[in-house]
């Protein structure tokens, strides 16, 4: 990759051949021979003295139904940004994210954005997700 440098890249063996990859800080599950994205080695976080992947309540958040879900840690508070339009209608979600995640890991509050920003290669963008509720909540 353009304007990498050497220490983003380790030496893998793959089949009996050292190869140069990127560190991208993802982390993948191989299942059935397919990888799948997991999570983000930076989603590490800590919150009242308990170490907080930030990638588990995102999946969390979708085993109960929330759609694409994005955490992040202000503060003290754990937010939860969820693409799809607000709803007037009861919403059970929080409660069974409640019942599968400690204490500790359940967001303050569940934000809904009808379409999450994307970066201009079309990933999410979190930074933008970010500056967005830290602007409605000043």
């Amino acid at each position: 990759y353009v304007g990498q440098n050497s220490e983003n890249f380790s030496k893998v063996k793959i089949f009996r051949n050292v190869r140069k990859v990127l560190d991208t800080g993802d982390y993948f599950l191989l299942s059935n021979g397919e990888y799948f994205f997991s999570h983000r080695k930076d989603s590490l976080k800590k919150i009242s003295g308990n170490r907080l992947d930030l990638g588990e309540v995102e999946a969390a958040a979708k085993s109960v139904g929330y759609s694409s879900p994005v955490c992040f840690v202000d503060g003290n508070k754990i937010h939860l940004v969820v693409e799809e339009a607000d709803s007037d209608v009861r919403d059970d979600r929080l409660a069974k994210l409640r019942a599968l995640l400690p204490k500790y890991a359940v967001p303050s509050k569940v934000n809904f954005s009808p379409m999450h920003p994307r970066t201009p290669n079309g990933k999410i963008d979190r930074n933008q997700i970010i500056k967005g509720v830290r602007s409605r909540n000043e």
